[in-house]
């Protein structure tokens, strides 16, 4: 693993709470996990026992108790038969809420099936509960909607209240959710349609108050439901239903008391949550439809804590996790409509359901929304508000830098104004500029390496400060287009605003913003040579780029502007041999290259740069020992090195580079514990100690170093959960670690495979202009596949290659520039033929071999050195031979031997390997006529030569012995031919005459 790069610069019991001065509400729990709410007399006599025990009305659960203590509950015997209603014939019970029952039930006149919700028994004669009874059927006799349950009787037997409601067949909206995200267009199309059914209930003064998808029907249209019985959501109309908590926008308020808490926590917005009902109006059910659309779109709900004093805690104060952090697939015009519904004040969301139902209407149609998401300025707003305390102490720390910042940018602006026209205007115009650009540049290395590098870089506060950055940036560069004494600090200012673009993601304006810098940079390097800060400004543009173009998969660009960097720094260098930013510079530069060079098979150059990078890193230390920032850069680089010789399997120089940077980056540590840079190096360093040691059979040694690596990661994810870069190394040593334990730990190794697989995914869908995340995401697949395989799953590894495949097949369109993009569809590629040759079908086998065999020829072709693509063709070439001996076809074996055989010459292994399978081809040669010739040799002649001569190659080089390859069973065919016997006997005397 590589470390970062450089760039310069919680059996639940009856609970009840206390929420009025004259009225208790109880919010029950059974034993079985059902809740209800039920309203009980508070009276501070303790001896009354004149109220009616609570018993849940969904399964008979019978308790005894005073409000505000535990209480005990016992499940009761057969449940008290359904009452009689006359006129209707009771069928099925469909649900049971808080106040009533409902059941599905015949009408006698008219014949028809409804819905009869009679109110619980327990509360008859309990006034409060009656008065919300019957406000519902006055509420919902007022409405005749096509997307509101209708209303057909409401009526009174005795004692027992009913109503008649209509009957809605395809169940409601929660039973339909089940904690499982819904399409976005579908999820969409149904809150429009709930939104407007709502609009139309708020213009005649009624306000539902209890919007949830319980309370949300869905009606099937004949012929949309499966033969399984299963229906789409796409297929359903939504009725609105349960309008018991309905609220009267005209009413006078005593129905329900200030300090009544109504409703459903999770659902709730802010204002139902105090009890102060006069706030609660069309703004709660725009807020609970926020709710529903983030539960469609989500499978979870915003606020949701461990009871439901914490839940309401939550809705009350704590901003919901935003949707796309939750599954960036989520279209971010969605996230940004469901955000505005849930916003803790009324006056933020909506101004009415209408106006949300126009805009998610807008969305369905592919016009551009009305609503933007909100600014900097209101992020840290709430940032500050959540975490007053934080907001304190960063003010602290910002505050003197940015009001010098400040006062300068006003001083410049006033000079302008006065001195418009003279010699005192342009010296201090000049001065203010650099002293302007000098604040700029330490607030960026604060905010990469120094005192504000630990602030999240998803922090609203982060993003304003860079936002503030880049347009200081932009107006320096507007107020002096034509100066061309300050044409090098216009220049800087346009890098800056590029670096600042970058860092915030805008990855096309940042590359705009670099060309521009270099352009004018070059301009002023040309005219004014001598000019140090010229040149040092033009090879950290040229080295940003490179960055950039890397980030972008672009490459050939990227090692360009590495190249110019590195030319113009050497150029500095013999200029300018004091000043050693030029040799930070260019380490920084030769690291970066060195890293890409290495992603591109060319290991040697690669090396090569890492090491004059660690050199020059060492060189500069004894002349700034203190200098934290160097110390780091130099942990970094022997890392990326160590990496690089593990690679190659030097394994005790790698293991040496690792304990050095170890060493370094500990005491870094204890410094400046919290640096979350310094933590990612010390975890990469300890992921790639497991490696070496996994390489060394010490699978104890290797399996602690890679949990330690993954619980720093844990810790790095959690603390910045929109750093890209940890979420990527976690889960790269998470596979890793698979690879480790999994013939010891096959369930331990399913998880992690699967939890890395999830990881890649999310990023790639977040940053889709990002090749290296697609790129990981094919490489968990291929390591998931193969680990399925191992354990007999083949079915199941077939489906997530044919996934892989298809991922890599789009990354060689897409960037058909890059070996190792080529080189990783090779891998897959023949790992799709093992595990067809596995199951018999060798047709297909065959074509996948060589297809493979082709990709990493193709990842070979600009370097044909690289030596991790030349061991995978090796690969590719020995299981294509191996399946064409088992063909019977060994003319074609033997030119894909003799293609490996060319690849690594010299090499006793891989001669001898070779050797052995010509060897394999020989009694198929003998036997099968009609093969063509090869080199004007028959199959066989040329099979028998060419493993007899490289089997004397494999000999010569001493490290294998004459009597052991003389046992080998590939070399039966050839144990009585005489030139056979003859090269093993004089190899065997020269091995008894040393």
């Amino acid at each position: 693993m590589r470390a970062s790069r450089p760039e310069y610069t919680h059996p639940p019991h009856v609970r009840s709470y206390m929420v009025a001065h004259h009225e208790t509400a109880l919010l029950l729990t059974c034993p079985q996990g059902h809740r209800w709410q039920q309203q009980a007399d508070s009276s501070t006599d303790n001896t009354r026992t004149s109220l009616p025990a609570p018993s849940c009305p969904t399964c008979g659960a019978a308790c005894s108790s005073g409000p505000g203590e535990a209480v005990s509950i016992s499940i009761s015997g057969t449940p008290a038969a359904p009452p009689e209603v006359p006129g209707y014939e009771l069928l099925d019970e469909l649900g049971r809420g808080g106040m009533a029952v409902v059941y599905k039930a015949k009408q006698l006149k008219p014949q028809r099936v409804v819905a009869l919700k009679i109110l619980h028994h327990p509360h008859n004669g309990d006034t409060a509960w009656i008065s919300r009874f019957r406000s519902e059927a006055e509420a919902v006799a007022q409405l005749e909607h096509p997307h509101i349950v209708r209303m057909y009787e409401v009526g009174e037997v005795g004692r027992l209240s009913y109503l008649a409601l209509e009957f809605v067949d395809g169940g409601n909206l929660a039973m339909r959710l089940q904690g499982q995200p819904q399409p976005a267009r579908s999820s969409a199309e149904l809150v429009a349609t709930i939104a407007r059914a709502i609009h139309f209930a708020h213009q005649r003064g009624i306000v539902h108050r209890d919007l949830k998808p319980a309370n949300i029907l869905l009606q099937v249209a004949d012929g949309f439901r499966a033969e399984d019985g299963t229906i789409q959501l796409a297929d359903v109309q939504p009725r609105i239903t349960d309008f018991g908590l309905a609220k009267r926008l005209d009413d006078d308020g005593q129905q329900t008391r200030t300090g009544d808490i109504l409703g459903t926590p999770t659902y709730m917005a802010p204002e139902q949550a105090t009890g102060v009902t006069r706030n609660i109006g069309p703004a709660a059910d725009i807020h609970a439809l926020g709710v529903i659309l983030y539960e469609m779109l989500t499978g979870r709900q915003p606020f949701r804590g461990a009871d439901v004093m914490e839940t309401m805690r939550l809705v009350a104060s704590s901003d919901p996790v935003p949707l796309r952090r939750l599954d960036a697939r989520i279209p971010r015009d969605l996230e940004t409509i469901c955000l505005k519904c849930l916003e803790k004040s009324p006056r933020q969301r909506y101004l009415s359901a209408a106006t949300l139902a126009d805009e998610l209407q807008r969305y369905l149609n592919g016009e551009t929304i009305h609503t933007r998401p909100a600014g900097p300025i209101e992020q840290t707003y709430k940032w500050t508000r959540r975490h007053p305390a934080a907001a304190l102490a960063l003010a602290i720390a910002l505050l003197l830098p940015l009001l010098t910042v400040a006062g300068l940018i006003g001083h410049n602006w006033r000079i302008s104004q006065e001195l418009a026209k003279t010699a005192q205007q342009r010296d201090r115009a000049e001065a203010n500029l650099q002293e302007t650009q000098a604040a700029v540049d330490n607030l960026l290395t604060d905010l990469t390496a120094g005192r504000l590098a630990s602030l999240p870089r998803s922090s609203p506060v982060r993003r304003q400060l860079l936002e503030w950055a880049m347009n200081l940036c932009q107006e320096l560069r507007v107020q002096n287009p034509d100066n061309p004494s300050l044409e090098l600090q216009s220049a800087r200012a346009e890098r800056q605003a590029a670096d600042i673009q970058r860092l915030l993601g805008r990855l096309a304006e940042a590359d705009q913003g670099y060309q521009r810098a270099i352009r004018e940079l070059d301009r002023f390097v040309v005219a004014q040579p001598e000019d140090a800060l010229g040149l040092r400004e033009l090879a950290a543009a040229h080295n940003n780029s490179g960055l950039l173009r890397e980030q972008q998969g672009r490459t050939a660009a990227a090692e360009q502007d590495y190249r110019h960097a590195l030319d113009l720094g050497e150029r500095a260098a013999k200029q300018f041999p004091q000043r050693t930013e030029f040799q930070q510079l260019q380490a920084a530069t030769l690291s970066n290259r060195g890293l890409l060079l290495a992603q591109l098979g060319q290991s040697q150059q690669a090396q090569q740069d890492l090491r004059q990078a660690v050199e020059l890193q060492r060189a500069l230390l004894p002349q700034r020992p203190t200098d934290a920032q160097l110390r780091q850069a130099l942990a970094v680089s022997t890392s990326n090195l160590a990496s690089l010789e593990l690679g190659e399997g030097r394994l005790e120089l790698a293991l040496q580079l690792l304990h050095d940077s170890r060493a370094e980056l500990t005491k870094l540590r204890e410094l400046d514990p919290e640096n979350a840079e310094t933590l990612a190096t010390l975890a990469a360093v300890e992921n790639n100690l497991a490696t070496a040691s996994s390489a060394r059979n010490e699978s104890l040694l290797a399996t602690e170093a890679y949990n330690r690596a993954i619980a720093i990661f844990q810790v790095l994810v959690r603390d910045y959960p929109t750093v890209p870069a940890y979420r990527e190394q976690l889960a790269t040593t998470q596979l890793n670690l698979a690879l480790c334990v999994g013939n010891s730990n096959e369930t331990e190794a399913q998880s992690l495979l699967e939890q890395a697989t999830a990881a890649f995914r999310n990023l790639a869908s977040e940053q889709p202009e990002t090749p290296h995340f697609r790129h990981g995401t094919t490489k968990a697949l291929l390591q998931l596949a193969s680990h399925q395989s191992e354990h007999g799953e083949q079915t199941a590894a077939e489906l997530t290659l044919k996934q892989a495949l298809q991922l890599q097949l789009a990354l060689t369109q897409l960037f058909p520039e890059r070996p190792d993009v080529f080189s990783q569809l090779g891998l897959i590629e023949h790992a799709a033929g093992k595990l067809l040759a596995a199951r018999g079908a060798d047709a297909d086998a065959r074509k996948y071999f060589e297809q493979a065999v082709k990709s990493q020829q193709r990842a070979l072709a600009p370097n044909a050195e690289a030596l991790a693509y030349r061991l995978r063709l090796r690969d590719h070439l020995q299981s294509l031979s191996r399946l064409l001996i088992e063909q019977g076809e060994p003319t074609a074996a033997a030119l894909a031997i003799e293609q490996m055989a060319t690849l690594f010459p010299q090499q006793a292994d891989s001669e001898l390997l070779a050797a052995q399978l010509f060897a394999q081809c020989l009694p198929l040669a003998a036997v099968i006529k009609g093969q063509a010739k090869i080199d004007g040799q028959t199959a066989e002649d040329f099979c028998r030569q060419r493993c007899l001569q490289l089997l004397g190659q494999a000999l010569d080089h001493g490290q294998h012995s004459p009597q052991t390859i003389a046992k080998l069973p590939d070399f039966k065919p050839l144990r009585n031919d005489p030139q056979f016997q003859k090269l093993l006997g004089a190899e065997a005397a020269k091995t008894q005459s040393k």
